[in-house]
Formats: C-alpha cells, structure tokens, sequence
C-alpha cells in the first residue's frame, strides 16, 4: 500500500509530508464515498455528460473543459461499445493535513469482450463534502490484449485497476472455480 500511496502522492503533486501514516476514516466516509460513486457510475455509461461533470472539484473543472469532457466521454464509449454498469472493486483512502483523499478502483464490461477499468480519485476536505479530483479510465480490448505477451497483458490491465475476473475475461482464460 506503501507504494501505492506514494504514486498517488507524486501523481496529485501532494507534498511528500501527505505520506505519513495517519488514521483510517471511519464508516461514514467509506459509505459516502460508495455512495458518491455509484450515483457517477449511474451517469457514466449515460450520454448525460454534464451531470457527470457537476461531480467535479473546481480544480478538475479548470483542468478539464467542459467540450474536452464531453469528448473524451464520446471516444472512451465508442471504443469501448455500451457499458451496462461499472462496479467498484476497492476502496483506500490517503489522509492528507487538510483533506482526505479516497481512491476506488472500479470496471464495466463493454460490448464485444471489451471492459473499461480505471480509477476515481475523490477530495474530501470536511466529513460532508466530496468531490471528484480525477478520474482513469481505460479500455481493454480482447485482440488488441491477446496479441500481447500473457505477462505484458497482465501487467498493463493491472495497471489499469482491472480486478482478477475482468483480466481473465479479457484475456480468454478459463474462469477460477
């Protein structure tokens, strides 16, 4: 986990101090970030990108114009065909000095075989407020994976955030009984 958090503290350009251990959230804010992200994960798969939008931190906003938004939305879900739902797979958080951060990594599967896998990234400044500093998402696509080395495949959807079952499904493997 160690190695994790320092990735996300490089990647959000948070000083070096946000590493120190520091106590977990408790329930309530494992539940509203579940919350949060499954009301996102209900518009995401959606062509309603502006209420997907409004889930934004002031900061992400800047960074990401509304027609960048709605752009890279309309490419994702024409690579990756509809996607009937996402699910989350798991859940850490990064005490920072002035905020919690909360990471939940999540999938969807896509028409075709394909599955889209990435990562939320939530700001969570006061125990009642959240909103979405970034978000990662990619597609995997069967043939373009299969045409991989196995391990080279597995190492780029679990970079991808992808969970076990949605590596075996995109690679062809048999399912674990």
């Amino acid at each position: 986990m160690a190695n994790r958090a320092a990735a996300l503290v490089i990647a959000l350009g948070l000083p070096v101090a946000a590493l120190a251990e520091a106590p977990q959230p408790g329930e309530d804010a494992a539940r509203l970030v579940g919350q949060v992200s499954e009301a996102l994960f209900d518009l995401l798969p959606t062509e309603d990108h502006a209420n997907a939008r409004a889930f934004f931190t002031p900061e992400f906003a800047e960074l990401l114009s509304e027609e960048e938004w709605n752009g890279l939305r309309k490419s994702l879900l024409a690579e990756a065909g509809a996607i009937p739902r996402y699910r989350a797979h798991a859940l850490s958080f990064y005490p920072q000095a002035d905020q919690l951060i909360a990471a939940v990594d999540f999938s969807g599967p896509g028409e075709n075989g394909t599955a889209i896998c990435g990562y939320l990234v939530w700001s969570m400044p006061t125990d009642d407020r959240i909103g979405l500093l970034r978000i990662e998402e990619s597609v995997a696509n069967p043939a373009l994976m299969r045409q991989m080395q196995p391990e080279e495949a597995t190492q780029a959807l679990l970079s991808w955030r992808c969970p076990p079952d949605v590596i075996a499904s995109v690679l062809g493997l048999p399912k674990a009984e």
